[in-house]
């Protein structure tokens, strides 16, 4: 397999969504001699899929044993649907281990895990925590890796990933984004999560909201930045000149920081603009009264992408300050 010579066979799960359409139409665009597939739930979506030159498999990411063995077709398997359904990467990694055994002695069947940042989270708080922030998991150290507690989200299906690399049958990579915005580029969803619910809850309450006092940080990282950094890891893996094994194959898809207050700020004030709020002001609401949305930008989450860089990732992209507009217009369009 080679991203270059020999056509690789490539099967994307999460194609319809925001982090999955955004590699594949990257990886399209970049590695336009491989074969892509994806697995399309929704008959309605599959036209938009196949726009891209991208095969559609019609199917459920739930279905398990399908997905054992539609992934035993395919030399490599990227999955963006679910961080923390272990069956769905138990499934994929049990299909890519059995066309191991089939097609012994040529290259390893690889398998490019989605995690996330969130798997360094504390507790939610809405506040700088110096117990835990004074920390930033880096990327490069691998000691850092096997030291992330089992009982973190993600956590399961990462380790479950690291086993599969450590039996040496397929290859396996982890890439692990942290808050991410911007347009995606794929066919289907092109909206991220975080900021457009901080921005849904806004509209609704007439009001910009954080979690009180709005201290904690996270990292962030723009979609196409993102999408980039994936396709290094894509070649990285084809090119068959990688001994690395399983932890020394974990990337973290972060670039900036930001406090959630400052985000919220921000967002205040060009919703305000716009007639979408009543105050240009942000407001602390206390964590006993956040809704879901909010939650998810309650905690701490502090890593540094070291080993993409030294890969030769270099996100060019605006920071999420300057992309704020552009996700107010994108949440607004998805309702």
């Amino acid at each position: 397999m080679s991203t270059d010579s020999t056509p690789a066979s490539v099967l994307i799960i999460g194609a319809t969504g925001y982090i999955g359409g955004s590699i594949v139409a990257q990886l399209v665009s970049t590695h336009p001699g491989n074969k892509y597939s994806a697995i399309v739930r929704n008959p309605n979506d599959i036209p938009k899929v196949e726009a891209l030159k991208v095969e559609a498999v019609e199917a459920s990411s739930k279905d398990y044993v399908l997905i054992q063995k539609i992934s035993s077709d395919f030399d490599v398997v990227i999955n963006a649907a679910d961080a923390d359904d272990s069956d769905l990467a138990n499934a994929v990694i049990a299909g890519l281990e059995k066309r191991a055994g089939i097609s012994a002695g040529g290259q390893k069947p690889i398998y490019i895990h989605t995690s996330g940042t969130g798997v360094v989270t504390d507790k939610p708080s809405g506040a700088w925590n110096p117990e835990t922030c004074e920390k930033i998991w880096n990327d490069n150290n691998v000691d850092d890796i096997k030291s992330i507690d089992a009982k973190q989200p993600h956590r399961e299906v990462d380790i479950a990933v690291f086993h599969a690399g450590d039996r040496a049958i397929i290859d396996t990579y982890i890439v692990a984004p942290s808050t991410i915005y911007g347009r995606g580029t794929g066919p289907v969803r092109r909206v991220s999560q975080q900021i457009p619910g901080l921005i849904r809850e806004a509209i609704q309450r007439k009001q910009a909201v954080y979690i009180a006092p709005g201290t904690n940080i996270w990292n962030h990282v723009h979609i196409r930045d993102l999408a980039r950094l994936y396709q290094l890891v894509f070649e990285l893996a084809l090119s068959g000149k990688n001994q690395n094994k399983s932890y020394a194959n974990f990337f973290w898809g972060s670039v900036g920081e930001h406090e959630w207050k400052a985000i919220v700020d921000s967002l205040a004030k060009l919703l305000h603009k716009r007639g979408l709020v009543e105050s240009d002001e942000s407001k602390g609401i206390p964590l006993s009264e956040a809704p879901e949305a909010l939650l998810y930008t309650s905690n701490n989450s502090r890593t540094v992408s070291e080993r993409g860089f030294n890969l030769g990732w270099k996100p060019r992209e605006k920071g999420v300050f300057d992309t704020l507009e552009e996700d107010i217009d994108l949440t607004l369009e998805s309702q």
